[in-house]
């Protein structure tokens, strides 16, 4: 109906919920062929048109759904002094989280060249 959209995966959402942004569909397919239109000031337009918060891109979650947030172009993004940047995606960690034994930049590039973590347990 004209109060419903169809999407790709055959989910049906309110028609208002096409074109708003939000991947409603789970799939993009309400935000697809929505025309031109530009994010405010304080967003990221993503290749496929949505609009995500600034600060989530380059965060290693892909926000966008189509990684258009994520990628090469975060390799570039400069990190603050107290902050480790992981190699491959560009991501900020903080300092402290080099070499303690968690996977935090998902390669483990913060975790190499790392001395054996020694176990306290008598």
């Amino acid at each position: 109906t004209d109060v419903e959209f169809r999407c790709e995966s055959g989910k049906c959402i309110p028609a208002i919920f096409k074109c708003d942004s939000d991947n409603d569909c789970n799939d993009f397919s309400d935000e697809t062929g929505c025309g031109n239109f530009s994010c405010e000031s304080t967003y990221f337009q993503c290749t496929n048109g949505r609009c995500i918060p600034q600060n989530w891109k380059c965060d290693s979650e892909n926000d966008c759904g189509d990684s258009s947030d994520e990628g090469p172009s975060c390799a570039n993004k400069t990190c603050s002094y107290f902050q480790f940047t992981c190699p491959s995606t560009g991501t900020c960690i903080p300092q402290s989280w080099v070499c303690d034994g968690d996977n935090d930049c998902y390669d483990n590039k913060d975790e190499e060249g790392c001395p054996p973590i020694a176990c306290t347990a008598a």
